[in-house]
């Protein structure tokens, strides 16, 4: 399942927040509102204490290089693990560690090995959930049984020959481009569980401006990690999913058991931070 774009609305439902404006997401997909965070649903989060992320650099943008590229997401993941959560004096119970890039199939693919992908598409595809106005989506992939993530990826939706609707991207704070760094700290709050914020100057924000810089997570933003996942003594974790694999039926968020089946593991397609002065639309 595919996403919304992010200057518009997140295709997916979110849990309320206990106290300040982030939000969870949940297992229901529906959100008429992505200042607000509808009860419903079951909120959904890693069952283990770290994840790996893989950058595949095959396309890129013309002034970006594949280590620059690489850098970027790996501050981003760090930016979201370099905090201490409110009264604890220890940081969230999860970690994301940016691994070797590799040349990877984005998506979730049952019963066999899977990674966690962060990509830039130079080709769009024609479809509901990659909406044209869309800087980038994160599709995360879950169990329906225990809404356990099992696999999340971030496609970046390059403009390129084949693709003139897609965006440009910088790094300099560019008043005509989108902001990498805040697209990619945004994208992997998505990753983590977390949804949209309510709070203006959030990360977690639906919506960006050209040039516009969020790059660190507010305490609005900590807040909510903090409360995915509890500060707490955690064993030693090896940070690569990508050699585990999940059996089970098919079962979409938002459309129709796969077999007429009702189990197995669901997909959500979260909106991305995009629009960059376009218009909003809301997803279907």
């Amino acid at each position: 399942m595919r996403a919304a774009p992010l200057l518009l609305a997140l295709a997916s439902c979110l849990a309320p927040a206990a106290a300040g404006a982030w939000c969870r997401t949940t297992t229901c997909a529906a959100q008429p509102d992505p200042t607000m965070c509808p009860a419903c649903g079951s909120p959904i989060a890693w069952q283990r204490p770290c994840t790996a992320l893989r950058v595949d650099a095959r396309v890129l943008p013309p002034t970006l290089t594949a280590a620059a590229f690489h850098g970027h997401v790996a501050d981003a993941a760090r930016a979201w693990s370099s905090f201490a959560c409110a009264g604890g004096g220890r940081g969230p119970a999860f970690a994301m560690t940016v691994l070797d890039d590799l040349n990877a199939r984005v998506g979730y693919f049952e019963g066999a090995p899977n990674v966690n992908t962060v990509t830039f598409r130079d080709h769009w595809s024609d479809d509901a959930f990659h909406a044209p106005d869309a800087a980038a989506i994160t599709i995360v992939t879950f169990t329906s049984a225990g809404a356990f993530i099992v696999d999340a990826d971030t496609e970046l939706n390059l403009r390129a020959p084949a693709n003139p609707r897609g965006f440009v991207f910088a790094t300099d704070g560019s008043a005509a481009a989108a902001d990498l760094p805040t697209i990619v700290t945004h994208e992997l709050g998505h990753t983590q569980g977390l949804a949209h914020s309510a709070e203006r100057a959030a990360v977690m924000w639906y919506s960006a401006g050209r040039g516009e810089l969020r790059r660190t997570p507010t305490d609005d933003d900590r807040a909510g990690l903090c409360a995915i996942y509890p500060p707490r003594v955690t064993e030693a974790c090896a940070p690569d999913p990508g050699l585990l694999t999940y059996g089970g039926d098919g079962l979409s968020c938002a459309a129709a058991p796969r077999g007429g089946k009702g189990g197995g593991w669901g997909l959500l397609a979260l909106a991305a931070l995009a629009g960059v002065g376009r218009r909003r639309r809301r997803a279907s």
